[in-house]
């Protein structure tokens, strides 16, 4: 499932990228419903599941399977705790060196894929017409106010998009304090699909020059405009619907996305932490629901994970409110300190173990303008070296 990793935006006269902040995440509405309420009940049986202790207790006491067991279709699997919440007492699911989840999918032909694992809270996010604070939106747009609410309770997930059918085997190990600990295996089986599955975006492999789809061989160019953050305070992850919809009527097939403060950031932004995303998994969710909006409409995303500013103090300056001051002191310090650098591998991670099967997400970017971040100047060396460790690393994993 990889993607284009690119490092730095070359043709800015494209993308004319505005930087300035809304604040958004005022109307925010994280409410519970039911923990036993789940958001698909379309759930599949994983044959002969069983769970093997490799050293200690055992965390889980089964999985279960959502989503539609086609071909090129992304399946779930949640694993459940034998106690609930007694991960989050005993470990940090956002460290990998705390407690890790590694997935391997083998199909008929003995071919196996590696897909990590994620924590995360379900959401239904959804759009109340009856109540709106718009004020970037036309009349002849949707109206109404973006509301996530919690469902049930957090648990790890494995995101997995078999390419073949047939019955799949897969195994799923723990790690708790980089030890293996736990496995859980079993298997599916998958139908054949009768739609044409073009496949992702590759580069083409005559010329190198091109990209194309990688089934289909099609020549894709993208046509596009930066979509950056939604720009409706009360409409929210819903602009996209609006925008995607016109975008793809009019011919576009390609959007640019920040994980911002002010919307998909998860160092960044009201709660966040480090090491710990609870807070902005709200936002996390959303930005899932927009890559599955712009798959709907054919439309791929160039991916942003960091904004120069969150890592400034003078172009537009957002160093105060980054957790990683909790780690150094300045910001100029993150691109040298080891400590940084392992906490933001567990986040690019994150990213790929929760985002990695959209086809929409075409490309990852690492940082927009990291000129613009502190004495980048003085410390480009040391830029450069952490652009090549954490590109190596998001390789490495997706």
């Amino acid at each position: 499932m990889k993607k284009f990793l690119l490092l730095m935006i070359t043709m800015m006269e494209v993308f004319m990228v505005a930087s300035c902040k809304n604040s958004t995440d005022t109307l925010t509405t994280d409410q519970v419903i039911d923990p036993t309420t789940t958001l698909d009940d379309s759930s599949l049986t994983s044959e002969n599941t069983s769970i093997t202790t490799i050293s200690g207790d055992n965390l889980f006491s089964d999985v279960s399977i959502t989503g539609d067991a086609i071909e090129n279709e992304t399946l779930i699997i949640s694993l459940i705790e034998k106690e609930v919440g007694n991960i989050k007492k005993l470990y940090n699911p956002y460290k990998s060196s705390s407690i890790s989840v590694d997935a391997y999918f083998r199909d008929s032909n003995n071919n196996e894929y590696y897909r990590p694992g994620y924590w995360t809270q379900d959401y239904n996010i959804r759009l109340n017409t009856a109540q709106t604070y718009d004020t970037y939106t036309f009349d002849d747009e949707l109206k109404g106010t973006d509301s996530a609410s919690k469902v049930g309770t957090e648990h790890f997930n494995v995101s997995f998009k078999p390419n073949v059918s047939g019955t799949w085997k897969y195994r799923i190990e723990i790690y708790i304090d980089n030890t293996y600990s736990e496995k859980i295996s079993g298997s599916f089986d998958v139908e054949e699909s009768n739609a044409q599955y073009k496949g992702k975006i590759v580069i083409n492999d005559t010329n190198k020059r091109y990209f194309m789809y990688e089934n289909t061989k099609e020549t894709f160019i993208p046509v596009g405009m930066n979509n950056g953050w939604y720009s409706s305070r009360s409409r929210k992850s819903f602009d996209y619907d609006e925008w995607y919809k016109r975008m793809a009527l009019n011919g576009c097939n390609f959007s640019r996305i920040w994980m911002a403060s002010w919307s998909f950031g998860l160092h960044i932004g009201d709660g966040a932490k480090v090491d710990d995303f609870t807070k902005r998994l709200n936002q996390a969710a959303r930005l899932e629901r927009v890559l599955q909006v712009a798959e709907n409409q054919g439309i791929y995303v160039y991916l942003t994970m960091n904004n120069h500013g969150q890592f400034s103090t003078s172009v537009n300056p957002e160093w105060d409110i980054n957790a990683y001051n909790t780690i150094v002191d300045a910001p100029y310090k993150f691109w040298a300190s080891a400590e940084c650098r392992k906490l933001y591998k567990d986040e690019i991670r994150y990213i790929v173990a929760r985002y990695g099967t959209y086809d929409s997400i075409m490309a990852y970017e690492l940082f927009n303008e990291v000129d613009w971040t502190q004495a980048s100047d003085v410390y480009d060396q040391k830029i450069k070296e952490w652009h090549d460790e954490m590109a190596k690393y998001l390789r490495s994993i997706d």
